[in-house]
């Protein structure tokens, strides 16, 4: 499976939505490593789970199993790795919900290179393929960060 990128995935408005629905629920936010999740499945208005799921289906017949809104603040990253959620995950995503921030880049181990792009939804095998975070230099990188698995 290659990685596809999917450029104006969401729209201003709805990655705004998305931040938004991240801060009403603060309470709910877990840290990990040096970043902050809010876990969204439960929460996530339908008209965004069905937008995602149909693409996931069509890439691999997967639908979401695990979906977050993640927060990155300045002099985060996260070095090369798998993605390793669970065992059962046949597809990962990331999409860019803002871009006033520098540094963050999506990076793979061969060099590829995915700059942050408003609305921008990336989906990829990540068990297969490398992955990782270059550090935030400045401002906050707010990501909605996707796990599938089969239907």
């Amino acid at each position: 499976m290659k990685i596809r990128i999917y450029d104006n995935f969401f729209t201003q408005d709805e990655c705004k939505e998305l931040i938004d629905l991240r801060k009403k629920f603060s309470q709910f936010i877990e840290p990990m490593y040096n970043v902050s999740v809010l876990r969204v499945k439960r929460i996530l208005d339908k008209k965004y789970r069905d937008k995602i799921n149909k693409v996931s289906e069509d890439i691999n017949n997967s639908k979401i199993d695990y979906i977050e809104v993640v927060e990155w603040p300045k002099d985060s990253y996260k070095d090369l790795h798998f993605d390793s959620f669970k065992e059962k995950t046949t597809l990962s995503s990331v999409a860019f919900l803002n871009t006033d921030y520098s540094g963050g880049d999506l990076f793979f181990e061969d060099m590829t290179i995915i700059k942050p792009r408003l609305g921008r939804m990336v989906f990829f095998d990540g068990k297969f393929y490398l992955h990782g975070v270059s550090k935030i230099k400045q401002g906050t990188r707010y990501m909605l960060t996707g796990f599938y698995e089969s239907k």
